[in-house]
């Protein structure tokens, strides 16, 4: 009798040891399935072993308030005068040898902290003054002779990242010293320039509408950052670590060929726009391919949860109006997914704000 008894409290043990596994998977390891639209795009992106669990099964979503893009005036100024600084031509001036504040000048640089170099610009134009590259920087080169290496020192501000309160070694060779024939707006510059505008007047709503869009898209930006956010805490999301490296190099790549084109080396592209070596470089786009490919993962899980579809007639129309996107990418195919995860992307912020 007590050995039955020993046998079904070893079963009863077992059992519930069986059920507690159960009950933990079904409410704390549940995978979570995602929308077609963004296991496409994870397919084209090389993604395919990855699983979404529960963090919290218990919290929602909140919404996200938008605020109302507002326009001043003084934005849409700076706006037309930054243009018309750039449409103007640069004209070098040959009756003086020594910079002077309002310059454009064309200069070659090399920066040193401890005697180790940091930072290497080449034929780079800049405007003495405008403050761009740091107002003790511009305010150095004020007096500096055309054609003849100068050296000087400053200490970086404290606001910089790098190097704040360190002092730098600057070698400068100034090779050119330019004024801007600066363009006049008038409404044969706008004629010329912007299809479709006719005279200032559209210019001037053509310029206010592409500020506010531009501020909408930061708005989004942040919604959808915001959503992220809080879809990280109720969802659990795992990549394999060989995938994760793969996209990492993929955006790697892209940035190389960004360097290419801007004619200058992956050292001097990471260092000059990052203010990072090439090994942060790396690490940086490693960070980005999570972020990226758990951002899909997670807009994914919602746009299932809220049965969002997107329609094709949408996606053909966008593709057709933007054939020059495409060139980005593989081939057609990927181009229509990412295409098609964008508009399910956007469904869902759209629906998660107010």
């Amino acid at each position: 009798m007590k050995k039955i008894k020993k046998i079904v409290f070893i079963w009863i043990i077992l059992l519930l040891f069986l059920l507690s596994i159960f009950v933990y998977y079904l409410f704390f390891k549940e995978e979570i399935e995602i929308s077609y639209e963004a296991v496409q795009y994870l397919n084209d992106l090389k993604v395919t072993d990855f699983n979404v669990t529960y963090n919290d099964k218990d919290k929602i979503i909140q919404k996200v308030k938008q605020n109302k893009a507002i326009v001043t005036n003084e934005e849409i100024k700076k706006y037309i005068d930054d243009e018309l600084l750039i449409a103007g031509d640069f004209i070098e001036i040959k009756d003086r040898d020594s910079v002077k504040m309002g310059d454009f000048v064309e200069l070659s640089c090399t920066v040193f902290v401890k005697g180790r170099l940091v930072n290497e610009l080449k034929q780079e134009v800049l405007k003495v003054g405008a403050g761009y590259y740091g107002k003790e920087f511009e305010e150095k080169l004020i007096g500096v002779q055309k054609n003849k290496k100068t050296v000087f020192e400053i200490i970086v501000p404290k606001n910089e990242e790098k190097y704040a309160g360190q002092k730098e070694k600057i070698e400068v060779l100034v090779t050119k010293i330019q004024y801007k024939n600066e363009q006049r707006l008038t409404n044969e510059y706008v004629r010329k320039n912007f299809e479709g505008l006719n005279n200032i007047h559209d210019y001037y709503r053509y310029v206010k509408q592409t500020i506010a869009d531009e501020k909408n898209l930061e708005q989004q930006n942040k919604i959808k950052n915001n959503i992220k956010k809080q879809l990280a805490t109720i969802y659990n999301v795992k990549i394999k670590e060989e995938q994760k490296a793969l996209y990492a190099k993929k955006i790697y790549g892209e940035y190389c060929k960004m360097a290419e084109s801007m004619g200058v080396t992956m050292e001097e592209f990471s260092n000059k726009i990052y203010g990072k070596s090439k090994k942060q470089f790396a690490n940086q786009c490693y960070e980005e391919a999570i972020d990226d490919l758990e951002t899909i993962i997670l807009f994914g899980v919602l746009s299932k949860k809220e049965k969002i579809s997107v329609k094709e007639k949408d996606i053909k129309s966008y593709i057709n109006n933007c054939k020059n996107t495409k060139d980005d990418f593989d081939n057609s195919s990927n181009y229509y997914n990412y295409v098609k995860y964008r508009f399910m992307e956007d469904k869902v912020v759209q629906l998660y704000k107010y």
